[in-house]
């Protein structure tokens, strides 16, 4: 599938189970057993699908003013800080404790579109995120002529 091809928007809210298992919306799978990246940023995690994370593999090589060593030393950070994971029949995904402890996610979720990836919240920070930027929506709405 071609990166283009894939985007992810909205927002829907799910629940983490027992076994930190979340499910990803129908609309935003292509089948059962894909597999995503998942990683813990600033409270919460980021899902990335096999051509997205390619991209950043691809981002690293074709940087001209890194040298062989800091492509490889890149490569190793990335790879040491995502998570592989894999949807199940259900179409649910498991959080690695270490992502959810990262990103202190637990219980209620709020799984939002971000383009190409997705991001997966603790509802209460979604919410919190949501209000401290509402101004910033509103105004790149009006410069899009919405």
């Amino acid at each position: 599938m071609e990166l283009s091809s894939r985007y992810f928007t909205g927002e829907f809210e799910h629940a983490l189970d027992r076994a930190n298992r979340v499910v990803i919306p129908s609309q935003w799978r292509t089948g059962e057993s894909e597999e995503l990246f998942l990683m813990a940023t600033e409270g919460r995690v980021t899902a990335l699908t096999q051509p997205e994370f390619d991209r950043l593999l691809q981002e690293i090589e074709k940087d001209p003013t890194r040298s062989r060593r800091e492509k490889a030393e890149r490569h190793l950070e990335l790879a040491a800080d995502f998570q592989q994971v894999t949807c199940d029949k259900q179409g649910r995904i498991t959080l690695p404790e270490k992502t959810v402890r990262g990103a202190k996610v637990k219980g209620d979720v709020v799984l939002v579109g971000a383009g190409y990836r997705f991001t997966i919240w603790a509802t209460a920070a979604w919410r919190a995120w949501r209000a401290s930027h509402e101004e910033g929506a509103r105004a790149a709405a009006r410069d899009l002529g919405f």
